[in-house]
């Protein structure tokens, strides 16, 4: 602890704000497709089907490197692989930058998301190494970096793409990524060498954490939710007939909601019946489902949608700061990129299936309001079938607490 405070003091920024940053530029550039979504659909003549594939490549790119998590992470150090991740994320947006056709734009956006899925678990490691076991409220602050990355993604990236052509939002999306992966500093790698054997023991070992596969499992509908809001909500309010400039506002609100929720549920979430990361879970996934189900209802007027887009993005994209804190708890200090890589590889399932389900729900009903329907009524069913499975599971093992199960 003391040679890390020593380099905070260095630094002279919290390691919390420092990675906060990280999430922020990281998703800056991974998030790209949300307000981008109506001038790529353009540019390349896309179905809403196709819009919802460019989502799931970018989480297949994050699951890939998912499985190598633990040894970016927790062998190589945090820090390297931050540089790594920032430099893939550098790569793909050249390839998108400078693609004619969508296959070469769907690899641009399968190297953004490889990049981007070390951020998460690596930033983890960070905290957990800085401030355990005071790390519940930094955890969530570092979370917040997430949809402030969105926010900034949405206020210049469209304008950019309006006035110079959809090349140079990738454009800046790469010198960005450059920045930031010369400017991580180094640290010495941890001490222990690595083995192949030993690692694979590791990873196995993580793949038959009940807790954590379960646990990730039920909250994959989450992220489904969470990206379908992202992937469509520009063309969802474009369709009702409002500007692009004025249904971009409402991603941004949604995306101000995902920034209160996340330092909300963090702190809120852990005083839900004692700490219980299960319970917090199932009630952000109940009441996401039900806005979802409600929004096709909400009067279409900015006056009341503003309002209404910052509760749902509190819910359907507030809910990964408690996600994330659990799996790290789950892992302790020595293990957090494993178990981070291993539960964002169940967590990213959500999305690669379910961003095309959506979009293929849209294209066969012409229409978003069976699609809001679905996706909140099976929130609503998985959350009450997560807390029952908490509840079955706590009755088999009485002597455990909420914590240990």
């Amino acid at each position: 602890m003391s040679g890390s405070l020593k380099e905070q003091a260095r630094s002279k920024m919290p390691i919390a704000i420092q990675s906060l940053l990280y999430m922020a530029i990281g998703n800056f550039a991974n998030s790209a497709y949300s307000p981008l979504s109506s001038a790529i659909k353009n540019a390349y003549l896309l179905t809403s089907e196709e819009v919802g594939l460019i989502t799931s490549t970018i989480f297949i790119g994050s699951l890939a490197v998912s499985f190598l998590s633990g040894y970016f992470v927790d062998r190589l150090g945090n820090r390297a692989a931050l540089r790594i991740s920032f430099s893939f994320i550098a790569g793909g947006s050249l390839v998108c930058a400078f693609s004619t056709t969508y296959p070469v734009l769907l690899s641009g956006f399968f190297l953004i998301g490889f990049g981007y899925g070390n951020i998460t678990p690596a930033t983890n490691s960070l905290i957990m190494e800085e401030y355990y076991p005071y790390h519940i409220g930094r955890m969530g602050i570092k979370q917040t970096g997430v949809p402030i990355g969105s926010i900034a993604s949405v206020i210049i990236l469209p304008l950019v793409a309006i006035t110079f052509g959809i090349r140079w939002p990738f454009l800046i999306l790469f010198a960005t990524a450059v920045v930031i992966a010369v400017a991580v500093r180094n640290r010495s790698k941890p001490a222990s060498g690595f083995s192949i054997r030993k690692y694979l023991s590791d990873l196995l070992s993580a793949a038959k954490d009940r807790r954590l596969l379960t646990y990730s499992a039920f909250s994959s509908v989450l992220s489904w939710g969470q990206q379908t809001g992202l992937t469509f909500y520009v063309l969802y309010f474009e369709g009702k007939g409002f500007p692009l400039y004025y249904a971009e506002i409402l991603l941004g609100s949604f995306l101000v909601g995902a920034i209160i929720g996340r330092i909300f549920w963090a702190r809120v979430g852990y005083r839900i019946h004692k700490g219980s990361r299960w319970h917090a879970t199932s009630l952000i996934m109940f009441l996401s489902g039900f806005l979802y189900i409600a929004l096709s209802q909400v009067p279409v007027h900015i006056f009341f949608l503003l309002p209404y887009s910052i509760i749902l993005g509190m819910n359907a994209a507030g809910w990964n700061s408690t996600f994330v804190t659990a799996v790290s708890e789950m892992a302790g200090k020595g293990k957090v990129g494993l178990y981070s890589g291993v539960a964002l590889i169940t967590l990213g399932l959500g999305t690669i299936i379910g961003a095309p389900v959506s979009g293929y729900i849209r294209d066969s009903t012409g229409s978003y309001y069976l699609m809001w329907i679905i996706l909140g009524s099976i929130q609503i069913i998985t959350s009450v079938l997560m807390i029952s499975a908490f509840a079955l599971n706590k009755r088999r093992k009485t002597g455990l607490s909420e914590k240990e199960i």
